[in-house]
């Protein structure tokens, strides 16, 4: 026997305790709700029923003929439960529609009254679309301020250079 398979009937050991399909309930001095197969004696446990998760149940049972002897029912036809469900699903979209449009309304008549609060205006003026139009976002660039320097003025003429005269000698 492999180690797999041990460890397989190892963790199908616990199941034969729940083969009975019986569990009991009772809480204990201090409160707690315990579960087992037996309760401790003297104690007011309740038996829960439980089904085992590997047994397959068959198909339900068909419903009984009523009293009045009717026939039954024939299997409804494929494209009648196609338009039952299909107008169901446009009677729904329509309510949520209606639904939609009611809020918007509301949300409608809120900002109308929040506009009328803040500004102390009539807001009727405006249309519908304004309320909720945000003015665009004026990005303004900030070119570096250069200090204003007045232009140097031109360097005056130079003095002429007196030159002395040269003594001559005779």
């Amino acid at each position: 026997m492999n180690g797999r398979t041990f460890i397989c009937l190892l963790a199908l050991l616990p199941l034969g305790a729940l083969a009975d399909g019986t569990v009991h309930r009772w809480v204990d001095e201090r409160g707690v709700v315990n579960y087992g197969d037996k309760p401790p004696p003297g104690r007011n446990a309740t038996a829960v029923p439980i089904t085992d998760p590997m047994t397959v149940s068959g198909p339900p049972a068909p419903p009984a003929p009523s009293a009045t002897g009717a026939a039954p029912t024939r299997p409804l036809d494929r494209d009648a439960v196609r338009q039952e469900v299909e107008s169901a699903l446009r009677r729904e979209q329509a309510a949520q529609a209606q639904d939609a449009e009611r809020n918007q309304e509301k949300a409608r008549a809120e900002a109308r009254r929040r506009c009328e609060e803040q500004r102390r205006v009539d807001c009727d003026q405006a249309l519908p679309d304004d309320l909720y139009y945000a003015p665009p976002r004026i990005v303004r660039r900030h070119y570096p301020i250069t200090p204003v320097i007045p232009p140097r003025p031109a360097d005056p003429p130079a003095p002429p250079v007196l030159k002395a005269p040269r003594p001559t000698n005779p």
